[in-house]
């Protein structure tokens, strides 16, 4: 049997719901969607995509990644291009999860721009993001 060794552990107090919602101000749905239109007006006004053009001449490393990956591994997967990105959807197995299949995952990994988990029926899905556009906000650069 191992020993296990705690290198760090630190547990902070959770709030109760009902006491955070007493916290939040009361709006009326008015208020809220005017709130809601001046976010949008915001983004609207100040946020600007700009193509770039080295991600764009790099998609097919991304796109051909993920494509060996679900030929090699007999992974479900759906690769398509959304306005601003490229996206990879793999559905892995629980039981095909390895060490040589998590090389590959890494270097997919190191190429997308985000990474978004969820539960499947049969295992674990991922969904890796390559934007091919640059988020601009008043001009500046909004990493994600």
């Amino acid at each position: 049997m191992s020993k296990k060794t705690i290198i760090y552990s630190q547990k902070y107090p959770k709030q109760d719901w009902e006491e955070l919602d007493d916290e939040l101000p009361n709006s009326t749905e008015e208020e809220l969607r005017a709130s809601a239109r001046k976010l949008i007006e915001e983004f609207e006004n100040n946020v600007v995509f700009k193509l770039n053009q080295e991600k764009l001449e790099n998609k097919n490393r991304f796109i051909g990644l993920a494509k060996t990956i679900s030929q090699e591994f007999k992974i479900d997967a759906e690769i398509y291009e959304e306005e601003y990105a490229i996206c990879a959807e793999l559905c892995l197995e629980y039981t095909s999860i390895n060490n040589w299949l998590g090389q590959f995952l890494g270097r997919l990994m190191a190429l997308s721009d985000s990474i978004d988990f969820c539960n499947k029926s049969n295992g674990l899905g991922l969904n890796f993001s390559y934007n091919i556009y640059d988020m601009y906000y008043n001009d500046r650069l909004i990493k994600f």
